[in-house]
């Protein structure tokens, strides 16, 4: 219908589906490709990918010549695929994730609009797509927004059942936890049965839970889906695979602190904040709710999100994106009770607590940098100082001072300021702070690479673990120490290693930056030989 001046005026409907189309484009699409590949886990996912598609065999996956049992196939695939379309760039193995977390909003939007209302639906929606959590795992070439998809689905799935049990509903149910069985493992099955099984105890249901827990059709659904590639790759890797993936990568990292990633406790109260942002203050806000012990949807999401605050705060192994998995239906909850958002202070404060910490960021370095010792961090230090200049400060208090300007226009409610602001976050996330820390961290391992890839002599890792040097030299690199006339790529603290290693060769820099060195091993005459 026209408007009092004869412009077509959009129906309410279409606006908001509008807003959660822009949103998504902002938080997954815009600039996908703009910065290199992050490593540990891009740079793994994308050469893992590249090594599958060399070979040619689309059943296990192997990272620099050695079998790599971290993860099921699915999210290979996909990549696999894009990267048939599109070529091997940073885009291509990006977009997968972009597709999923995409469809993971569409489904959170179309559920809840007939439960909550559109706008309500909206606000989810945009809860779900500006996230910080969501954006990150959402741009990742990794196997997370595919798990968090399914896991959506699989919540969306039990929620309908609870609602009005249907056979249909509970099949759909055993399909997502197959398919996210496919993507990450046990994790997709555990989560929605620990989760529905307390939400059914809570409200006395129990024979409801026991007849879709052991729905045979559904069973067999699962069966099909996800048991064919775990026959194939235990018969052609046999019980190394068995071992490596559900024992090492599944069991032992709940029981055992892997690589590193320890926590506490509490570890999640502290990141959850992070994950959130900029909507820290709307949690806070409806916590409350839980103490008036909601029933239906609004008690399944409470307990689904508990569920796996709880099972990863007692994991040894702790990471922040574990916490997403429970983050659909609490940003469910959120949009249902957007109006009990009405502290401006309680809204705000945390939302600038963010923009905060990235205009802090170089003087953080700064004094990180007095306290590293070892060459590749001073050098990583250096280099960050040097990126970080007045034209990153320039640019994210731009948007902090547009984001300060929001919280005065007062025609829209608190949440939907909140939501201007995030999409303002958004875009210092993807125009500044996340380049900054590409060009910081990977462009000197994407300049070794290069330089590599148009070398004769073998090139080798040694002390070093960034897989996307292999994607962007287009082959496996080994990782052992170099003999002479080999090229090696490795930090800056472990050329004096190497050099002890052989005191009679000269070593010839071919690449130093941030701490990156590419070198090459050189003979003098015929007794350059280690110790």
């Amino acid at each position: 219908m026209p408007d009092r001046q004869g412009l077509p005026v959009l129906p309410v409907g279409a606006g908001w589906w509008l807003a959660v189309g822009g949103a998504i484009l902002l938080a997954f699409f815009f600039r996908l490709g703009a910065w290199p590949l992050f490593d540990l886990d891009e740079g793994a996912f994308a050469q893992a990918t590249q090594e599958m598609i060399a070979s040619g065999n689309y059943l296990a996956t192997w990272l620099d010549g050695q079998p790599r049992y971290d993860k099921p196939i699915f999210s290979y695939w996909m990549q696999a695929l894009s990267v048939h379309l599109f070529g091997p760039q940073e885009f291509a193995f990006r977009l997968p994730s972009a597709i999923a977390a995409s469809i993971w909003v569409v489904a959170v939007f179309a559920f809840a609009r007939g439960r909550i209302g559109t706008s309500g639906a909206a606000a989810a929606a945009l809860l779900i797509a500006l996230a910080t959590g969501s954006m990150v795992i959402g741009r990742a070439a990794t196997a997370d927004a595919w798990l968090n998809l399914w896991l959506a689905l699989t919540f969306l799935e039990i929620a309908r059942w609870q609602e009005a049990p249907r056979r249909s509903v509970l099949l759909r149910a055993y399909l997502w936890m197959a398919l996210g069985f496919l993507t990450k493992g046990p994790v997709a099955v555990v989560v929605p049965l620990l989760a529905s099984l307390a939400f059914f105890a809570s409200e006395g249901r129990w024979r409801e839970w026991l007849r879709a827990a052991f729905e045979l059709r559904g069973w067999a659904v699962f069966l099909a889906v996800a048991l064919p590639w775990y026959l194939l790759i235990l018969a052609q890797e046999g019980p190394d695979f068995f071992y490596g993936f559900f024992v090492e990568h599944n069991l032992q990292r709940f029981l055992e602190t892997r690589e590193g990633h320890g926590g506490s406790l509490f570890y999640y109260l502290l990141v959850l904040p992070f994950v959130l942002s900029p909507f820290a203050g709307w949690m806070i806000a409806t916590l409350g709710r839980w103490r008036q012990r909601p029933r239906g949807l609004e008690r399944l999401a409470w307990i689904w999100f508990g569920v796996v605050f709880v099972l990863f705060s007692l994991s040894s192994t702790q990471l922040p994106h574990y916490i997403l998995y429970g983050i659909t239906p609490l940003l469910l909850v959120l949009a249902m009770h957007r109006d009990r958002l009405r502290s401006p202070w309680l809204a705000f404060l945390p939302a600038f607590l963010m923009f905060a910490l990235m205009l802090a960021l170089p003087w953080v370095l700064a004094l990180a940098a007095g306290h590293v010792d070892r060459a590749y961090e001073l050098e990583l230090a250096e280099r960050a100082l040097t990126i970080l200049d007045s034209r990153y400060l320039l640019s994210i208090l731009a948007f902090t001072l547009a984001a300060f300007a929001v919280i005065w226009v007062r025609q829209l409610r608190i949440w939907q300021r909140l939501i201007a602001i995030a999409v303002l976050q958004a875009l210092a996330l993807t125009t500044t702070l996340i380049p900054a820390l590409a060009a910081i961290q990977q462009v000197p391992v994407r300049d070794a690479a290069e330089i590599a890839r148009n070398l004769e002599p073998n090139v080798v890792a040694y002390s070093i673990n960034m897989p996307s040097f292999s994607v962007y030299r287009g082959m496996a690199t080994e990782r052992r120490m170099p003999v002479p006339g080999e090229v090696v790529v490795t930090r800056s603290h472990v050329v004096a290693d190497i050099a002890a290693a052989y005191p009679d060769c000269e070593l010839d820099i071919l690449y130093h930056q941030g701490g990156i060195v590419l070198l090459q091993v050189l003979r003098e005459g015929e007794y350059c030989d280690g110790e």
